[in-house]
This record gives structure tokens, sequence and C-alpha cells, in this order.
């Protein structure tokens, strides 16, 4: 089915008529009969999201109708499994996220990643603000230089990574500090970016690791420092 054979079923189905869809969406009725019957191939990608909503349809449920490389295409929304809070500071205890529960996400995410609101604002200096949402992909491998998700206790957690060892934020101007590995805890993904509400995917730098200090090049000496 073509993008205008599909408009036009989607149309009557709606019980509008060309005159009627046109007034919803700021076109006039000869761009609307253009496109049914072939003589043009679409529209803008905003008025292709217009006329989803116009008709009331899902989004995509036009769109999927379109050519693979119209723009209208970046808008589609990603449903992933929505996994609570997590906690940009000291963990807490929080209740277990309902089973079944989503959020929809404009974007391409890998598979298998899942969803995550930030709670705290110990991280804000890397990017990651309280009440963002954050996309997360599944791993039980910290990545170095990146945050990486650790669940700890009853709550999920962000935690940095640098030269293979995992660090607690500090609040304020508190430093990281490494975390107590007597403290159980497991990694299960590291953030691949942060969402911006429902609109875009915004994907954030990693946190690169400091460059070790270097000595004075005599045989592995400390250096003396001049003042």
């Amino acid at each position: 089915m073509t993008f205008g054979e599909a408009l036009k079923q989607f149309r009557k189905a709606a019980k509008l008529t060309q005159v009627q869809l046109a007034g919803l969406v700021g076109l006039k009725q000869a761009s609307i009969a253009s496109v049914e019957v072939g003589k043009r191939n679409t529209f803008s990608k905003d008025t292709v999201v217009s006329l989803e909503r116009a008709l009331k349809l899902k989004p995509g449920e036009l769109i999927q109708y379109l050519p693979a490389d119209h723009a209208a295409h970046a808008t589609i929304g990603t449903t992933l499994p929505d996994y609570g809070l997590v906690w940009g500071s000291p963990p807490r205890d929080v209740p277990e996220p309902t089973p079944g529960q989503t959020i929809t996400l404009v974007g391409r995410f890998p598979a298998d990643t899942f969803a995550l609101r930030v709670s705290g604002s110990s991280i804000h200096k890397y990017g990651v603000h309280d009440g963002d949402v954050i996309a997360v992909r599944p791993t039980d491998e910290p990545e170095d230089g990146a945050l990486v998700i650790a669940r700890q206790g009853n709550s999920y957690t962000i935690k940095g990574c640098r030269g293979g060892k995992l660090f607690s934020f500090g609040i304020g101007d508190e430093a990281p500090t490494e975390i107590d590995h007597s403290e159980p805890f497991q990694v299960v993904g590291v953030m691949i970016g942060v969402v911006d509400g429902e609109r875009r995917f915004l994907p954030k730098a990693k946190i690169r690791a400091r460059n070790p200090a270097k000595n004075n090049g005599n045989g592995g000496g400390k250096g003396k420092s001049s003042k």
C-alpha cells in the first residue's frame, strides 16, 4: 500500500472528508487529494505527524507507509521497559518496579535497553540531573569511562568507572569515593544516554579518566615540587 492509499483509507475510517482533514492540519484540500491519487508522494515530517494526530492514529501508524528515508521515521517512539528509579546519590530503598511498566521514548535504542528515572543531583556535573530519564544498555561488565548502573540492596544506583574500579559520587563538593566491595552489589547495565522527555534522544559524553601523574623520569623516583 502506498502512503497516499493509506492516507485515504485512514481518512475514510475516521469519517472525514478531504476538506475536513485539510482544515485540521492547515492544508488545502487539493494537497490531500494530490497525495491520495499519487500525483504527489508525501508531505513534510511535521505535516505527517499532524495528520496522524488529526486521524487519531498511534505514532507511526501512518508513517510506516512512507519511504524508508523519510525524516518522519525518526519521530516514531520506542517502548522500553520502565525499571523505576535510580539514585544519583547515596542509595535508598525504593519499591520494586511495577511488572510490565513501560515508557515510550523517541529514538532508536539497542535491543533490551531499559529506562530509569534519576533521583538526586550528585551527578549533575556529568550532565545527568534530578528527574532525567536515562536509557541503559544491559550488561554485567562495567565499562571504563562510563556511568554504570548497579543494583545495591533494594535500589539501583549510578556509579562511575575509572581504571576498572567503581566509585560513588559525592554530594556537593565531596570527592567521588571507591565503593566498598564488602557491600553486595551487582552491575546491571551502562548508561547510553539521557532522554529529553518524549521528544528526542540526547547522547551524553562518557566520563573520561584522568591521566595518571607522571614522574620526573629519574629512575621512577618522585619529583620535587617547586614553590
